[in-house]
């Protein structure tokens, strides 16, 4: 599939919600492992991803609350201009719940300033 045609990046801690969407049909995301995103295997470091994530604008979502807070990674976000969504509730959400949440939230999330 052509890089145009995604829109998110799934971080690695949400693979099970990545895969519950593109088995849902949604051909606009996707993962570590990934075969559409073979510079991305499963595994890779967050600050390894960032550089091609951005280079496509992808929108990032994650579970990850300290992704932006370590120094290295939120430096990174500043330079690259990577956009994300924490995808996540009061209690750890499952895969199912995770879909669930997102697609009732996902206009609203993911508009672009």
């Amino acid at each position: 599939m052509p890089p145009e045609t995604f829109r998110y990046f799934a971080d690695e801690n949400l693979l099970g919600f990545a895969k519950l969407m593109i088995r849902r049909g949604r051909i606009d995301i996707v993962h570590p492992g990934h075969d559409d995103l073979p510079d991305v295997p499963l595994g890779t470091h967050d600050s390894e991803w960032m550089r091609g994530v951005a280079r496509l604008d992808l929108l990032v979502l994650t579970r990850d609350r300290r992704i932006r807070t370590t120094p290295a990674e939120l430096a990174l976000y500043r330079e690259l201009g990577i956009r994300a969504v924490w995808l996540g509730a009061k209690r750890d959400l499952g895969p199912q719940d995770q879909v669930e949440v997102f697609l009732r939230h996902e206009d609203a999330s993911t508009e672009r300033s």
